[in-house]
């Protein structure tokens, strides 16, 4: 991947929010680390982003109910691309997933490559999108 992103990252476990950013910075992107989906959709409305990383497992309101929300703010949050972020591999959640406007998933744990690989897969897609 050749560009920086700004992504926002919503991930309530504070070792993960860690582990994830220095990862995202070790890349040279630019994370933002929100602990809760109220903030995420706070964030994502005051804010554009390249990518979203929503964790699923988020106390109150979860990652599926954020991300349709922010889906529902209109504008470029409706494209946006959200990247689940789960414990969960079974096919039928990921099928989940992607029916709630989820655009992937990553399942814990994930390593490096399989991160940046996946950002790179639905940025270009964003990019695309936007062309059209």
């Amino acid at each position: 991947m050749s560009r920086s992103l700004d992504v926002l990252m919503v991930v309530h476990n504070a070792v993960d929010r860690r582990v994830i950013a220095a990862m995202l910075e070790a890349a040279g992107h630019r994370p933002l680390a929100v602990a809760d989906g109220i903030t995420a959709i706070d964030m994502a409305r005051a804010t554009r982003f390249h990518i979203i990383l929503m964790d699923i497992g988020l106390p109150g309101l979860d990652g599926v109910r954020a991300a349709r929300l922010i889906r529902a703010i209109g504008g470029h949050n409706r494209i946006v691309p959200i990247l689940a972020i789960t414990g969960h591999a079974e096919l039928e959640r990921r099928e989940e997933l992607l029916s709630a406007g989820l655009d992937g998933h990553l399942a814990k744990p994930f390593g490096i490559a399989e991160l940046y690989h996946k950002l790179a897969t639905l940025t270009d897609s964003e990019r695309a999108a936007e062309a059209a």
